[in-house]
């Protein structure tokens, strides 16, 4: 994938087999690049394109950008409706059909029998794989030991469940111990992600990181 940005003549190029890292060190330019991929990730043009074989493709639907690892969680809002889109397929197919529709009629009922002695009659219109499913209230277990475990998790659950993304990571160099960063780097390259790493400074070069640096005079380096 590359990754081009209007105010930078660089267009970042990010392969799964190396970790892209990019520093700004100005402020004002970083704030800029940060607002902007808040835009792009809601739809709203702002100068930056992501591209696959040369063909620009949807950033919203191709990016995930995590810039708060503080609140970060693994039950985005995206990813949980296509986790109970694929739930909501397994149920109406081979082995789980029956057992669906047994489940649908016995809530049916349950209902029906929770009206006795009332003088009304209720029906379920949308009584459906799909209600049930979202009136469980799903949402992935998110216990991890570790920041870099949990972010490693999430990055498996959107590709498994939304494709092949690229993630962009704000500041987790300052989180994350850097030996234990590089674990975790090589386990995002063996698992084939594409990652780029964005800093407010220069920290000491990973193993497999191709930097690109914005100094405090806006020069790409």
């Amino acid at each position: 994938m590359k990754l081009a940005y209007e105010k930078m003549n660089t267009v970042m190029e990010i392969i799964p087999t190396h970790v892209t890292g990019l520093i700004i060190e100005n402020a004002g330019f970083l704030y800029n690049f940060l607002n902007d991929l808040y835009k792009a990730t809601e739809d709203i043009d702002c100068g930056m394109v992501v591209s696959e074989n040369e063909q620009p493709i949807r950033l919203s639907k191709n990016v995930s950008a995590i810039t708060d690892f503080i609140g970060f969680t693994t039950n985005q809002k995206s990813l949980l409706t296509k986790i109970v889109s694929e739930l909501e397929k397994t149920a109406c197919n081979g082995e789980f059909y029956e057992k669906t529709q047994r489940m649908l009629a016995y809530v049916e009922n349950y209902v029906n029998e929770l009206t006795f002695g009332y003088s009304c009659e209720l029906s379920c219109e949308k009584l459906n794989v799909q209600s049930l499913l979202k009136g469980l209230g799903i949402s992935l277990v998110d216990d991890y030991d570790s920041l870099e475990e949990k972010v490693l998790a999430y990055m498996d659950l959107a590709r498994e469940f939304e494709g092949k993304k690229l993630f962009i990571l704000y500041n987790l160099r300052c989180l994350i111990p850097a030996d234990r960063l590089q674990l975790m780097i090589n386990t995002a390259i063996e698992r084939e992600h594409y990652l780029l790493l964005v800093d407010n400074m220069d920290y000491p070069i990973l193993d497999n990181e191709k930097r690109i640096i914005v100094d405090s005079d806006l020069c790409e380096i």
